[in-house]
């Protein structure tokens, strides 16, 4: 069965806007980092689990990632490979899977 409705196309606007409820701090939010992402990141969540609004917000992942920057402190809340905490990008975009053997610091 086919849905008679179909979502609008969203602007650049919107797209940063649904990118921008992701650091909010709400009920929804909570229950997606419990829920979906688990013990994952938002760069790394399967695109084929949760609703079509979860679903859609991965797929503004490339948008998204250009808007956020992390800052390390004690490295306990940042993906020391998948987090864009470098001005140059996410470390493992950098360095490659050989990075990881060369550093010897361990991908999980």
């Amino acid at each position: 069965m086919t849905s008679i409705y179909r979502a609008a196309p969203m602007s650049r606007k919107n797209e940063e806007r649904h990118c921008a409820f992701l650091l909010n701090g709400s009920l929804w939010v909570a229950w997606t980092r419990k829920y979906l992402l688990k013990d994952s990141s938002y760069w790394d969540a399967n695109e084929k689990k949760g609703s079509w609004v979860w679903r859609k917000l991965l797929k503004l992942r490339p948008i998204a990632y250009d808007c956020i920057r992390y800052e390390i402190r004690n490295g306990e809340a940042v993906y020391f490979w998948f987090d864009n905490w470098l001005e140059m990008g996410k470390l493992l975009d950098i360095t490659g899977m050989l990075g990881i053997n060369y550093l010897g610091v361990s991908i999980i």
